[in-house]
């Protein structure tokens, strides 16, 4: 290993090891991708935070925790969004050469900012600065895909698959990347060996669901979707769920969730637009 490379290895970014020890616990309970698990990771990444004000790995992760709880309908993007970039501003000042911090800006760009060329920059910087780095090769993956460049993107996701083959969130978007790209029997047999590997894997189900929906299977993409919002109350599974159910003719079903949305917006925050489009 030469340059880069071997920096990558050898370099500490806290010399806390209790700070350490709480971002691996925020990390675990982020990829989770639960609503209730996202917000005690926020509370990890803080807690090593305070341990270590300079340790700029656990202000990435904070921000990751912002902009999922937002990308994921958990928390409302005005607040989740204006965090993340806050925190990632810091981790940037902290120390520039480190990948999860460009991923993590990339994220924000892609998703908020809406701005594909500088995501796209921050995706190849965070891949130069750690080839090895798995989330970066997923997210950039994620962002091809989006850009409707489905080889590209597909082969990115494997990168990432390559590094961290057990990922239940590399592998369960793998899913969603062979759906777009119509290669939906694919997808189905990947989301099945994915919950071969994780049964409560909730963020799988709601994958499977949309690539039997796009087949036309409405029996098993309902039976998907319910299984997901059992597991882990996706607000999208709880938007794919009534519309599925409308389309195989359930209205009531559909309406009576829809109400309940409507109630729970009233307490906190639900993306309750998406509900009526």
């Amino acid at each position: 290993l030469l340059g880069e490379d071997k920096l990558n290895l050898t370099k500490h970014y806290t010399e806390n090891t209790e700070a350490y020890n709480l971002y691996l616990e925020g990390l675990f309970l982020l990829n989770t991708r639960g609503k209730e698990e996202m917000k005690r990771g926020i509370a990890f990444f803080q807690m090593a935070i305070d341990k270590d004000p300079q340790y700029a790995l656990a202000y990435a992760g904070l921000a990751d925790s912002y902009s999922l709880m937002a990308f994921w309908g958990f928390m409302s993007p005005e607040e989740a969004y204006q965090n993340a970039v806050r925190l990632t501003e810091k981790a940037l000042e902290i120390d520039d050469t480190i990948a999860e911090v460009h991923s993590s800006l990339g994220f924000i760009k892609m998703t908020h900012d809406y701005d594909w060329g500088g995501a796209e920059k921050e995706y190849k910087r965070a891949i130069e600065l750690n080839p090895s780095h798995s989330i970066s090769h997923f997210w950039y993956g994620a962002f091809s895909v989006f850009m409707n460049k489905f080889e590209k993107g597909y082969r990115e996701i494997k990168k990432g698959l390559e590094v961290d083959p057990l990922s239940l969130i590399i592998n369960s978007h793998l899913v969603d990347a062979l759906r777009v790209s119509n290669r939906i029997d694919e997808a189905i047999e990947q989301a099945e060996k994915t919950i071969a590997m994780n049964p409560k894997a909730g963020i799988t189900y709601y994958y499977l669901g949309k690539a039997y929906l796009q087949k036309g299977q409405l029996e098993k993409a309902i039976a998907a979707f319910e299984k997901s919002v059992a597991l882990r109350n996706f607000p999208y599974a709880n938007i794919a769920l009534p519309y599925s159910y409308a389309k195989y003719g359930e209205t009531e079903k559909a309406r009576k969730i829809i109400h309940e949305m409507e109630t729970k917006a009233k307490k906190e925050y639900v993306p309750l637009a998406m509900y009526y489009i």
